[in-house]
């Protein structure tokens, strides 16, 4: 895990005095979940037409927020793995990209 230290006992905005507390960064972030999908797609776990579960039910698997998932659905569909439909879902494409 990564740590994140605290630089400065001063807040350079407000003068405030802050403690120096070791603060862990989250290691999942959107690429990561968009590798994974990624990687569950090309292995057939979720192959072409298939829906994918929700943002929600993303957001749980991998523990991060739907905000999150977001970025990472973001990026499959830019690589053209994945497609949406408003108000219907998110689904495998048809023909994958090689």
């Amino acid at each position: 895990m990564l740590v994140l230290k605290a630089g400065t006992p001063r807040d350079p905005i407000r003068g405030a005095e802050r403690r120096n507390l070791d603060m862990p960064i989250p290691t999942t972030g959107y690429r990561e979940v968009a590798e994974d999908l990624a990687t569950r797609i090309r292995s057939g776990e979720y192959p072409p037409g298939e829906r994918l579960p929700t943002y929600k039910e993303l957001a749980d698997l991998y523990s991060v927020s739907v905000t999150t998932v977001q970025r990472a659905i973001i990026i499959l569909q830019d690589r053209g793995l994945v497609v949406g439909l408003q108000g219907r879902g998110l689904w495998v494409a048809e023909e994958l990209p090689g």
